[in-house]
């Protein structure tokens, strides 16, 4: 004997507004409740967001937020800087994003440090952060992590040093994992995680 489960109300709503060939505005969004705007969020942002559009998909309780398909400008992280309570944050952007989307930059602002710094300072309970190619982030960006901080990449952040390895060691004593690939940080910097709070945490 099989049984046929009926999908719900709720599930068959949610597959219509997020079909490709939906027209509804995603202004119309605003007034919903969190918990529509989390599985709407999740889909749209598969399909990249500007600033004005993931406004409407935010709300306060926000704890995961993945950028990573969206395009990060000054106009994006200035969205972002709204949610105060995020536990995972990413905003890996990968080389051959970068280049799909190298004539729009141009036309945009790209993002700076004291953004990333705020959206930091702002997140004290924040555990997963990655950054990955994102050039505006420097070493003075890293001294805002908070000390919650546990999983780290910041591989292709061309602007990070040894100095930047400082703050970590100051401000993450909790690290699990780390990526420095491809910066500027050298062998001396990275013999400094091995004598901070870190070296008894991180494992890769």
């Amino acid at each position: 004997m099989s049984f046929y489960c009926m999908p719900s109300l709720l599930s068959l709503s949610l597959d219509t507004l997020t079909k490709p060939s939906s027209c509804f505005p995603l202004t119309e969004f605003t007034t919903l409740p969190p918990n529509l705007k989390d599985p709407l969020r999740h889909v749209f942002l598969k399909r990249g967001l500007s600033g004005p559009q993931l406004t409407t998909l935010l709300h306060p309780r926000v704890t995961e937020l993945d950028l990573s398909d969206s395009l990060v400008t000054a106009e994006l992280l200035s969205t972002v800087k709204s949610c105060t309570n995020l536990r995972k944050l990413n905003l890996n952007t990968s080389f051959c994003y970068l280049k799909k989307v190298e004539a729009k930059t141009q036309a945009s602002s790209p993002p700076d440090s004291i953004q990333v710094a705020d959206i930091l300072s702002t997140n004290c309970h924040l555990g997963t952060l990655y950054l990955r190619n994102l050039s505006c982030v420097t070493d003075s960006v890293l001294s805002c992590l908070p000390s919650s901080v546990t999983h780290l990449d910041l591989g292709g952040c061309s602007s990070v040093t040894d100095s930047g390895v400082d703050q970590l060691v100051s401000h993450c004593p909790q690290l699990a994992s780390l990526s420095l690939a491809r910066t500027w940080v050298t062998d001396k910097g990275v013999a400094k995680l091995g004598e901070g709070g870190c070296r008894e945490t991180l494992k890769e």
